[in-house]
């Protein structure tokens, strides 16, 4: 299990369920945890599937944001939906999660505001995770 992201308010998980070798992906169920003074959310996806390489490209797209002003990193699933997006821009930092039912009915967001050096966390987070792909 990958914990991406552990800051006071949200917390990211990511435990591997399956994996394909035919098309180089493989299926992780996530589970995003905001807790706010007033307020909580949870939102699981399910079996949610990532083709390697945009495992790969998120996380190239993670280390470049670390030295940048202002940009954005986004983790699409295999029908292109935004999974996890990190925004920057100057000083402030967004991170969301996001989930879309397959029908198109419904949308939920996580989203809450970041510091800087928590992006060099989600990177080691990224980096550190022992991939096979």
């Amino acid at each position: 299990m990958i914990e991406l992201l552990r800051l006071q308010e949200l917390t990211v998980s990511l435990d591997p369920v399956r994996a394909e070798d035919r098309v180089l992906s493989v299926a992780f169920n996530i589970v995003a945890e905001m807790t706010l003074p007033f307020q909580s959310g949870r939102l699981e996806l399910k079996e949610c599937w990532f083709e390697h390489s945009a495992l790969n490209d998120f996380e190239a797209q993670i280390k470049a944001l670390r030295h940048e002003e202002s940009g954005r990193a986004v983790l699409c699933d295999m029908s292109n939906k935004p999974i996890l997006r990190c925004e920057r821009k100057d000083a402030e930092v967004r991170f969301e999660v996001i989930a879309m039912d397959t029908m198109g009915m419904g949308r939920v967001t996580l989203e809450v505001q970041g510091y800087a050096s928590e992006i060099d966390d989600l990177y080691q987070a990224l980096r550190d995770y022992p991939k096979w792909w």
